[in-house]
């Protein structure tokens, strides 16, 4: 008997995407399993500032291709998406053992990213002997969490614990207390008998004064040793002396004047420019982008009216002969007219921005 079963494999980690490269860059997954599929979907995580330079298939264990994403997305960074559907309808009945390969490619120079990971999700019939019940087990034991749930009686264990501990500390204390006064009325009652006796015998009397000051002092450091007790029970004693420290602190500093800092305003006569996204034009990626506004071209206006010798002459001095930009100018001038469902028909067309034949 077949029964349904839902697999997922996930891969991670940072595979290069070569440029220019009609191979580009494979990662496979390894599927045990054997069944036929019914559906798949297919989550791609794709690191790349140029989107439109990519091409990504899905090839399966009988080396059957069905391409995901060719070249859309014009200058869009990233390509994090899901792909299910009649797209993989060419897989659906087939086996799902076996090499299950992403591959991406870049058609274009300049802008480098990586293949950051993907997942393939297959739902297939298999034969009811290979569904073990301890998976279902262990995927509710994961979701659920145990360990932070776990945690909680912990916590609440270890306040208990803190607190019994304190309770059986403040009870020897009290005794102590009462143990010290009781000292310390026994020792007033010696120092009564001691004055008694100084009155009677008057040649003892500087011994009896040298014995009263030691025993004063000993009475002195017992109840010294005492007062933490007593600061103990009082609330927050710590408060006060730290509110009035502050309140010390804050009559006795004298204020500091911080002068503002006043930037320069530079007046401009011109009108400010604003700069428009070079990387729009086929061709041109963040790098040449920042090299020409370092030239003085903003926009696509600029970009449009600069001279073909001047273009390739900023580029041959930043170390980018190998780009052309021969269609730069045309394709600046459509996008600063506002006519971009041409432009974009056109950039269809070229490579790298340049014209094929």
């Amino acid at each position: 008997m077949q029964v349904h079963k839902l697999i997922t494999l996930k891969v991670e980690g940072e595979w290069p995407i070569p440029d220019n490269s009609p191979e580009g860059v494979s990662c496979p997954i390894f599927v045990e399993e054997q069944g036929q599929i019914d559906s798949i979907k297919v989550a791609v995580d794709i690191r790349h500032p140029f989107i439109g330079d990519l091409e990504v298939n899905l090839i399966s264990p009988l080396d059957e291709i069905v391409n995901l994403h060719n070249r859309q997305g014009f200058n869009s960074d990233d390509l994090v998406k899901t792909f299910e559907g009649d797209v993989f309808a060419p897989f659906i009945g087939t086996d799902i053992s076996g090499a299950w390969t992403l591959q991406v490619i870049d058609h274009a120079t300049r802008d480098n990213g990586h293949l950051a990971g993907w997942t393939l999700e297959v739902n297939c019939f298999v034969e009811e002997a290979q569904i073990e019940p301890t998976i279902l087990a262990e995927t509710v034991i994961l979701e659920t969490t145990p360990m932070a749930v776990a945690e909680v009686p912990e916590i609440v264990a270890e306040e208990a614990a803190i607190e019994e501990m304190e309770i059986v500390a403040e009870v020897p204390e009290e005794e102590e207390t009462d143990e010290n006064e009781e000292e310390i009325e026994g020792d007033d009652d010696e120092i009564g008998v001691e004055e008694e006796e100084d009155e009677v015998e008057e040649g003892e009397e500087e011994e009896d004064d040298e014995v009263e000051e030691e025993e004063e002092k000993i009475v002195s450091e017992e109840m010294d040793e005492n007062e933490p007790t007593e600061i103990v029970v009082t609330e927050m004693p710590t408060m006060e002396i730290v509110a009035e420290t502050v309140a010390d602190i804050s009559e006795e500093t004298e204020p500091v004047i911080v002068e503002p800092i006043v930037s320069e305003t530079v007046a401009v006569e011109n009108e400010t420019i604003e700069p428009d996204d070079l990387r729009k034009i086929e061709g041109i990626g963040p790098k040449i982008s920042q090299i020409l506004n370092e030239n003085g071209i903003l926009t696509f206006a600029q970009l449009a009216a600069a001279p073909l010798e001047n273009l390739q002459e900023i580029l041959d001095t930043a170390g980018l002969s190998n780009h052309q930009p021969d269609t730069w100018s045309r394709q600046a001038e459509m996008a600063a007219d506002g006519q971009w469902d041409e432009l974009r028909e056109w950039q269809d067309v070229l490579m790298g921005g340049v014209e094929q034949d």
